[in-house]
């Protein structure tokens, strides 16, 4: 019965700790993109290019976007990375910078080689679908 106790409380211990692991606020920070020339958007659960965004004001408008969710990665995953349903990827000329997407109450981005996510609210969903020119679209489940 001892034995059994301390079974249940050492496997309360790892699952508390491994879902502290996987919400903590400080998770993985990201350096700004920097240069990037054009902007490469893709959509759908078959990641078709949907289009290529090469206007500076609108370029810069999404790269604010993204620093500003350069903070806390690393939030959702305990089950693995999600699959964004809409992407952009970022170039500086002919250079990948990595790409930042969104899905049902996430965001995920590969920076650095590095593919990782976190939640996202409802109103930040939308204005980056609205800044990559996808503003009614429709997630699928």
């Amino acid at each position: 019965m001892r034995n059994r106790k301390r079974l249940l409380i050492v496997l309360l211990l790892l699952v508390a700790a491994g879902a502290a692991c996987c919400l903590w606020p400080g998770g993985t920070n990201y350096p700004p993109l920097g240069s990037v020339t054009r902007v490469v958007v893709k959509a759908g659960l078959d990641n078709e290019q949907v289009r290529v965004i090469d206007d500076p004001a609108k370029v810069r408008q999404l790269v604010e976007f993204v620093d500003g969710h350069r903070r806390g990665w690393g939030g959702l995953d305990w089950a693995g990375v999600p699959v964004p349903q809409v992407v952009a990827e970022f170039y500086d000329g002919s250079k990948f910078k990595g790409h930042f997407g969104v899905g049902p109450g996430f965001f995920e981005c590969q920076r650095e080689g590095d593919f990782t996510s976190k939640p996202c609210r409802g109103w930040q969903q939308r204005r980056f679908l609205e800044l990559v020119g996808l503003p009614g679209y429709e997630f699928r489940r």
